[in-house]
């Protein structure tokens, strides 16, 4: 699935509650975050299913950008818990702006191996 999406040129990859990302540098290869629950899927929030993340910081969390009821565009964006203290922050050269897709049901397997189509 992540080889995949790394040759369309996918750097992050959502499925479930998981969040897949490629990023060259310093970490080689795929990592995995936290997806934000908090305020994306709510009531009167719609989330994109396809975008781009922007990520000035070394955030453990990612947050998909969304609608709010009022119309407003949030950008995707990463970020720390709160109980983690603030993210060490990047270089402005070093932010990093990359696409993302959301997966649901069109893989043969799912990410724990179950078979989607029996």
């Amino acid at each position: 699935m992540l080889d995949d999406a790394l040759r369309r040129g996918q750097r992050i990859v959502v499925c479930g509650g998981f969040v897949f990302w490629y990023e060259e540098g310093n970490t080689v290869g795929w990592t995995v975050k936290q997806l934000a629950q908090s305020g994306s899927g709510k009531e009167g929030y719609t989330l994109w299913e396809k975008g781009t993340i922007v990520s000035t910081n070394h955030g453990r969390i990612v947050v998909l950008p969304y609608i709010k009821e009022s119309g407003e565009l949030v950008k995707g964006h990463t970020k720390n818990a709160p109980h983690d203290g603030k993210a060490k922050l990047r270089h402005p050269n070093h932010y990093v702006d990359l696409p993302f897709e959301t997966l649901e049901g069109d893989l043969m397997y799912d990410l724990f191996g179950r078979i989607q189509y029996e």
